[in-house]
């Protein structure tokens, strides 16, 4: 056991240690020498079960999205809509695009000792159609919510963040905030463990 531990400012991460972490260990080894067997035809059920929730959640996101669609397809003539950035790069950044397939010179300027990069228009970093999927990209997720709806900034260090903490703090300005907030749980939930484990278990 670590000392540091044992200190007073370190009591809650001690008993989480001591009474989670340390018994994890021998339950966890204990199915890494034995293995675990996996109920097939549950996990079928399982997997049916969250993709129809998921797909149930699409629908309301939808009907959320169609009203925002409006808004979008307004805000896209708009000059803000339009308008190219320059983003300063790192020397990595510029080093990692260039040796990309995809490399364009022409998007990319030197000047006092920086990198500084052309992105697309935000209205072209915007599907067209807004589906739950588009939701699921962080930079179009964050042009709908500080853009188009104008939700107030809640994170200074990054104006378009839109982890978690940031669309609970948004939660009242738009219910697509909490829907996604769902889908994004759903979808974790599903890819990481009711459709991947079944899957392991077979090879």
């Amino acid at each position: 056991e670590l000392p540091i531990l044992t200190q007073s400012d370190y009591k809650r991460v001690y008993e989480l240690y001591q009474n989670v972490e340390l018994p994890c260990i021998i339950v966890t080894a204990e199915m890494e020498l034995a293995g675990v067997e996996i109920d097939q035809e549950y996990a079928v059920r399982l997997q049916n079960k969250y993709h129809k929730k998921l797909e149930d959640l699409d629908v309301e996101i939808v009907k959320v999205l169609s009203d925002i669609q409006k808004l979008a397809d307004m805000w896209r003539d708009t000059p803000e809509a339009k308008q190219s950035q320059i983003k300063k790069q790192t020397l990595k950044q510029y080093e990692k695009s260039l040796n990309g397939s995809n490399f364009d010179e022409s998007l990319w300027t030197y000047k006092d000792g920086n990198w500084y990069k052309v992105s697309k228009c935000k209205a072209d970093q915007l599907d067209q159609t807004l589906t739950p999927e588009s939701l699921a990209s962080p930079t179009q997720l964050g042009i709908i919510l500080y853009d188009i709806l104008k939700c107030p900034v809640v994170n200074k260090e990054k104006p378009y963040a839109t982890g978690e903490e940031e669309l609970k703090k948004l939660l009242k300005y738009s219910p697509i905030c909490d829907l996604m907030l769902k889908r994004r749980e759903l979808v974790k939930l599903i890819s990481t463990y009711i459709d991947t484990i079944p899957e392991l278990a077979k090879r």
